[in-house]
């Protein structure tokens, strides 16, 4: 037995180590592989956590927790399969929600609000910096994209709300325009941290001022 197996000191017989249960396995190096395991008390305290959480998660999906139900089934298999199922039902739900929040901003009435002109090397530029009431950036990502397209040559700030996440995305025809260089003005003044791509950059701030933002976006539109 090795000190890792059995404790450190060896034993007169198999059955004094009790209950044993191998907890994880990984190479040491080429053809050799280690093997980590519980004994005794501790190997019971494991096993019974264990067995407990699979119960919960058993009643969390609807599925029967009796030990002959149990044992009857594939319980494994029918565990992993409904949780696995009641995943995609979650992500579907909450690309449903993602899509009622596009639809709930009036998207072209906001841009004629917001927009405003300015120029560049590029040429004129207009700019959207706009900080919704909302918290996923796959959203805020999505209505950036489309608030980018409203005008030519865009420069969209989608900012949100609570842990303040953003979104910065311009057109491809700007050339001379760098939405990395433009997060990290604006989170050298709001704090935070992001950056990205030249056409594409995202983080999150600590603080956030729409018309201060706007500002520091007009003295970054050169690179």
């Amino acid at each position: 037995f090795s000190k890792e197996l059995c404790g450190g000191t060896h034993v007169s017989n198999t059955a004094e180590i009790g209950l044993f249960k191998i907890v994880t396995e990984s190479s040491v190096s080429a053809g050799v592989r280690r093997l980590e395991a519980l004994t005794g008390r501790t190997a019971f305290s494991y096993l019974k956590k264990n067995s407990l959480e699979n119960i919960q998660a058993r009643k969390a999906v609807n599925l029967p927790v009796s030990w002959d139900s149990y044992l009857e089934s594939d319980a494994v298999e029918n565990t992993a399969t409904a949780i696995s199922t009641y995943q995609s039902q979650i992500q579907g739900f909450k690309k449903q929600i993602q899509g009622l929040q596009t639809q709930s901003l009036d998207l072209k009435a906001l841009v004629t609000e917001h927009a405003v002109s300015s120029t560049s090397s590029d040429g004129e530029v207009y700019l959207f910096v706009y900080q919704a009431a909302l918290n996923d950036r796959n959203v805020l990502g999505e209505i950036a994209d489309k608030a980018r397209d409203l005008k030519p040559n865009m420069v969209a700030v989608l900012v949100g709300s609570d842990d303040m996440p953003f979104i910065i995305t311009s057109a491809k025809s700007l050339k001379n325009v760098n939405c990395g260089n433009i997060a990290k003005a604006l989170t050298t003044k709001f704090g935070g941290k992001g950056g990205g791509r030249p056409d594409r950059a995202q983080g999150s701030f600590t603080s956030f001022n729409e018309k201060e933002a706007l500002e520091i976006v007009k003295g970054s539109l050169n690179g």
